[in-house]
Order: structure tokens, then C-alpha cells, then sequence
């Protein structure tokens, strides 16, 4: 790259041009007939996409921090076989590759080459969902090379385009949306010839964020769940991978911390950002992975030098935050903040990394603020910089369950299902979104093949190796036509029948990974023992009519008996935890109906009943079950008590 690309590259990403503005207006690039048949076209195609979860669609929204980017791969870093990853729709009118010459941000871009005319040819997009009322702001560079071709954003419909005549120079192309509806979009960018194109022009791509301020969870509501079987599209969404792809029971509560994740020059999902320290990203000095965060303070006013992120933390456990600091001058102290302040940094320790830890132990169910403050020290002289990395928080998810628990001592029966109604309730209520991040972290095999894919009990071998594997994030739903596809959330529970509602929709205790495929054939069906088979999953997992000894004649789902324990606790749990509202939810459909008594107190018909007990007996707890329970108390505040306690069951629900 010349000199003089790398200066014009170097102003653009600093100035940033004019975010352009939205636009209705269908130019005549070719044909305002043609572009409008093409938007209606693709609009009846999204009309009849049902987004369900039993017949396998599971919705996503990453709502989880603040303005963090939706898409997956916009810096265009990452890559396999020439392909860009997550990158779902590559039309064949165009050809992407990587380039690490003609880049914005990172090492690499997008080289788009237009081939064809014909825009319906050229669209590349990826999909997720959003959520009504939610403004969302698209951001894209696009550097063009002939000028004889225009980039168009997509943003849910044609949007705005880039300006042509900008040719060897980065130009910025923004547009904001509101979701009118919870409703899956697609996100991308088709390209229109102009006059004088050659029917080949290349275009480069990068730093392409999709990102919203904040998102009201209490008003999320993504519908996931249907008895169809309809091929729907869903989507991954952005969040860094590496803070989630891993089966460590450890691993950080905190985003990003290593710093390098990054968009427009700031660190992803630091919220706080003071007037008084300027923070950038720094390749040089590092103390793990490529990069760091160099924290240029430029006041003594204590008072705006913070620089932090939310975490939730749950009543009784204890949390250690670590960080590594690189001091330049010793003039300025960094000082953890945990919920308050807390351990300062040795100032006197230049030009090597130091480690700086403090704990903090939740005496309730929250969310609180983790980060650093920056005090001048004498000799101070208005600027200096200090580098940090590798931030974590992580807290090994000890509990006194005998604690928790003291209510209900020498309770049984319905006052025992009470007392721990009063125990479990008001939960934190998480977003949709937030199940993938569970998910990627809590629902690996770890116990199996011990490979750290994604632990499915609709169609995991437990015995033989699997056929088929998942890995986090990455093979999240998505389109599937059989098994094997991709995994997504299931309401083991299905949310049919509490209407859905929440907090019940987002409750992890009864939603896990499962084959997308083999979820829709489990629909919204009753869990159940089945006597003719209509279909079998690959590892046994069944769908057919209900055993003659059974207690019911309709279509059961039938899991294999390594798991029917688990689905069986997650039942009891949902109605204990639910039992103020339970009673109400028989009428929500003719499923429902099957299964719900219509009462608050034993809650299940008294086939459910008997056949639950039997599957809490015949498995029993397993070592993942505990796991992922203390997983769930850490996510949303409250435990599955008939995984502490299976013996709750038969003191409860007894003959």
C-alpha cells in the first residue's frame, strides 16, 4: 500500500465522514420496477417465515451489552476455506475475499467483486432478530476503486447508498432502524452498476457493526415455538466468541477484557468511558493475545477518570477481579473498582506487567459496576498512559445450599412446594439473547466425548460417538433440513403453554440446547412414553402415540432414559416456581390442557405426575445437572431445587 493510501485511510478512520442519511426513495440505478418487485418479492418471503421453536426456530437477539455489534465477523478477520465467516448470504453475481492490503480497521477487509448487472445477484447479508421498539444503528465502510458501482445498505428493506464518485478513500454509510416488531431481518449490502460499468468492479468492505444502545428485556418477546415444521431462518449474534467458547466453570464474567475486541476505535462493551482518560487500542505493548487498552490520563480529576462494565452477581457468592497494569511514568495509580473501590496498583513498578486483584462478595442479587479508576500521584504533569489487559472477574460458584434451603426445614408436602416457591421466586428475568451466552459457556459436553461442543439431550449418543457435532456460537440456528444443522433453544416446557410469557420464556431452567431438527419434531407435544413410533432421532429420541399403559392417548415426545430424569426435574421445577400463576395456563392450548390439572398446588394431570416420579427415580442426578444448576444460579439468581434436592419430589408429590 502507497503512502498515500495509508494517509487517506489513516484521516478517514480518524475523522469519520457524515453518517448518510436514510432514504425511501427507490433511485433509478436500473430499474425502479425491477427494485420494487425485488422488495416485494423478499417481503411475502418474510411474511411466511413463522418463527418457532418446536418446529425448530430459535430466535436470537444479543441484547446483552451495551452497543455491542450484532453481526459476526463485520472487522472481516476471520475466515475458512476463502469464505467469510457467519456471512450467510453470498450471492453469485458477486465473488468476496479476503484482502490484507485495502483495509479500515484490523488486518483485513472484504474485496467484493461485482460481476453481474443483475442486482438481484449481488446482495451479502447475515440474519438475526430484533426486538420492537429497540433502535438499532447499521454502520459499514466501503472504499470504492472505479466509481461504477454504488453499494446499498440492507437493513430489513434497501436503505441508503454509498456515494460512488468517493473512489480510493474509505467513506462511512450509517442508518438507524426501529423494529417495529419482534421479527427476524437480514443486515447487508447489494450493489448496483452505473454507467460505464464493465460488468467487473471491485469494492472493498469493513467495520460493519449492527449495534443498539440498551434494550428493555421486561418488553423482549421472540415467539420460538410452533407444532410446523418449516425451514426458518435464524442467526448468530455478535458477541466475541472467546468470552464464550469455553467449559471453563471460571471463566469471566467480564466482556472483552482482553481487549480485542473493538469497534470505531473503542473497546466493545465498556459502557464507561470518562472525559478525563482517552482509551485506545494499543498492538505493541500487551500482556496476552495481540493487543491492549492504552489509557492516556490527561486530568488529576478523579472524578473522570473511570472506565467500567456492568456484571450481575448473585447474593452469597464471592468474586475475584483481576487485571495486569503497565506503568510508563509512575505518576498515576490505578485503582480496581468492584462494586467500590478497592486495590490500588504500584505505581513504582514501571515498564513491566504487575497483577492487581481484588475480591467482592454479593450480599444480594444485582448488578454492579467493575472496572478502574485513575488517581495522579506527584509528579503528575497532566498526561500520562497506562496500559491494561487481561480484566476478568470469575468466582468458582460455591454455595451453602443448607443456607439457601433453611426455610424449608421440616416443611413437606404442599407447605414444603410453597416454602420453596418463596425461595426461588423473582429471579432475575434475562433477555432471549442471553440464552446463547449461556449456552455457549454452560451446555458443553464435558461428560461424554468430552470434546466441548454443544451437549444436545435430543440427540446426544452417550454410549457411541456422535455423528454429528455443534460447535458454540457458531452453529447456532440457522436454516436446517435434518438433523445435523444446527442447534437452538428449546422450551423443554414449551411456551405455548404459559402463553408466552415471561419471565417463564427466558427461564433457564427448563430451556436447553437441542438439534433444531429433531425440536421440531418434538413440537409442543407432551413428554411421554411412546408406544407406536412415527419418528426416531439419532439417538433414540422418539415422536408417536402414547404407550396404552401410559394414561393418555395422544402424541408423546419420548427422550432417551439418560435424560428423562432431567426433563423431569426441570418439570417440577417449573411448578414450584410458577405455582402462583400455573393454574391459569391449562386453557393456553390443547397440549397444555394434557398436561396441567388446572391447579396451583399439585399442578399436573396425575399420569404427568406418575410418569415425572418414575424418570426422577430411574435417573438420577447426574454430575451435569449439578453443574449446570450452579451454572443457572450464577445466570439468573434461583435454583432448581429438585436437583439440590430430588427427595423433594416424593415429600411433595406423594402417593
Amino acid at each position: 500500500m502507497d503512502n498515500k493510501l495509508k494517509t487517506v485511510l489513516l484521516l478517514s478512520m480518524m475523522a469519520g465522514l457524515a453518517a448518510c442519511e436514510s432514504s425511501d426513495d427507490n433511485s433509478t440505478i436500473t430499474s425502479n420496477d425491477y427494485i420494487t418487485a425485488v422488495q416485494e418479492s423478499e417481503s411475502v418471503e418474510e411474511e411466511t417465515a413463522t418463527d418457532t421453536d418446536e418446529s425448530g426456530t430459535d430466535d436470537s437477539v444479543n441484547e446483552d451489552s451495551t452497543a455491542t455489534s450484532l453481526l459476526l465477523n463485520g472487522d472481516f478477520e476471520s475466515w475458512t476455506d476463502g469464505v467469510p465467516d457467519y456471512w450467510t448470504t453470498i450471492e453469485e453475481g458477486i465473488t468476496v475475499v479476503q484482502s490484507a492490503d485495502v483495509f479500515n480497521t484490523g488486518e483485513n477487509s472484504a474485496e467484493v467483486t461485482v460481476t453481474t448487472a443483475t442486482q438481484g445477484d449481488t446482495d451479502f447479508r447475515q440474519s438475526f432478530d430484533v426486538e420492537a421498539g429497540v433502535t438499532y444503528t447499521v454502520t459499514t465502510w466501503i472504499y470504492h476503486t472505479e466509481g461504477m458501482v454504488s453499494a446499498r445498505l440492507y437493513v430489513d428493506g434497501y436503505q441508503n447508498y454509498s456515494d460512488a464518485d468517493l473512489v480510493y478513500q474509505w467513506q462511512e454509510m450509517t442508518y438507524s432502524y426501529t423494529a417495529d416488531e419482534d421479527k427476524n431481518i437480514e443486515v447487508g449490502l447489494r450493489f448496483y452498476d452505473q454507467t460505464g460499468f464493465d460488468e467487473e468492479e471491485i469494492v472493498y468492505v469493513d467495520s460493519f457493526s449492527f449495534i443498539t444502545e440498551s434494550a428493555d428485556e421486561t418488553t423482549e418477546e421472540v415467539t420460538d415455538e410452533t407444532s410446523t415444521e418449516e425451514v426458518v431462518e435464524e442467526t448468530t449474534e455478535e458477541t466475541t466468541t472467546e468470552e464464550y467458547i469455553s467449559d471453563d466453570s471460571e471463566s469471566t464474567l467480564l466482556l472483552n477484557g482482553d481487549f480485542e475486541s473493538w469497534t470505531d476505535a473503542t473497546p466493545d462493551n465498556w459502557t464507561t468511558i470518562d472525559t478525563g482518560i482517552v482509551v485506545s487500542q494499543n498492538t505493541s505493548t500487551y500482556y496476552e493475545g495481540t493487543s491492549s487498552a492504552q489509557v492516556s490520563v490527561n486530568t488529576g480529576t478523579q472524578g473522570s477518570t473511570d472506565f467500567r462494565q456492568s456484571i450481575d452477581v448473585v447474593a452469597g457468592s464471592t468474586y475475584t477481579f483481576t487485571t495486569w497494569i503497565y506503568h510508563t511514568d509512575g505518576f498515576v495509580k490505578a485503582r480496581l473498582f468492584l462494586g467500590d473501590y478497592a486495590t490500588y496498583s504500584d505505581n513504582a513498578i514501571l515498564n513491566e506487567w504487575q497483577e492487581v486483584t481484588a475480591t467482592y462478595e454479593a450480599s444480594e442479587t444485582t448488578s454492579i459496576e467493575v472496572g478502574m479508576r485513575f488517581y495522579d500521584q506527584t509528579g503528575f504533569t497532566d498526561s500520562e498512559i497506562v496500559y491494561i489487559d487481561g480484566l476478568s472477574v470469575t468466582t468458582d460458584s460455591s454455595t451453602d445450599t443448607s443456607v439457601y434451603y433453611a426455610s424449608t426445614e421440616g416443611l413437606s408436602g404442599l407447605e414444603l412446594k410453597t416454602a420453596l416457591y418463596n425461595i426461588i421466586k423473582d429471579h432475575t428475568t434475562k433477555t432471549y439473547s442471553n440464552i446463547w451466552d449461556f449456552m455457549g459457556t454452560n451446555s458443553l459436553d464435558s461428560y461424554y466425548e468430552n470434546d466441548g461442543t454443544i451437549l444436545d439431550m435430543y440427540s446426544e449418543n452417550v454410549s457411541t460417538s456422535d455423528s454429528y457435532n455443534y460447535t458454540p456460537i457458531t452453529d447456532q440456528c440457522g436454516n436446517y433440513i435434518g438433523e445435523g444443522s444446527c442447534y437452538n433453544r428449546e422450551h423443554s416446557f414449551p411456551k405455548s403453554w404459559f402463553d408466552e410469557d415471561y419471565p417463564m420464556y427466558t427461564d433457564i431452567h427448563h430451556i436447553f440446547a437441542t438439534d433444531g431438527y429433531v425440536n421440531g419434531q418434538r413440537s409442543s407435544y407432551p413428554f411421554g412414553i411412546v408406544g407406536t413410533t412415527s419418528y426416531v432421532s439419532d439417538n433414540g429420541s422418539k415422536v408417536g402415540s402414547a404407550s396404552s399403559d401410559l394414561g393418555y392417548s395422544g402424541t408423546v415426545f419420548e427422550p432417551i432414559d439418560e435424560f428423562k430424569g432431567d426433563f423431569a426435574r426441570a418439570y417440577f421445577y417449573m411448578a414450584t416456581r410458577y405455582e402462583d400463576i400455573i393454574s391459569t395456563w391449562e386453557v393456553n392450548s390443547d397440549n397444555a390442557a394434557a398436561v396441567l390439572d388446572s391447579s396451583s398446588d399439585y399442578v399436573y394431570e396425575e399420569w404427568v405426575i406418575t410418569l415425572l416420579k418414575q424418570w426422577n427415580e430411574s435417573d438420577p442426578v447426574s454430575q451435569k445437572e449439578l453443574d449446570r444448576n450452579e451454572a443457572a444460579y450464577e445466570f439468573q439468581g434461583n435454583r432448581n431445587p429438585f436437583i439440590d434436592h430430588p427427595e423433594y419430589v416424593s415429600e411433595i408429590w406423594a402417593d
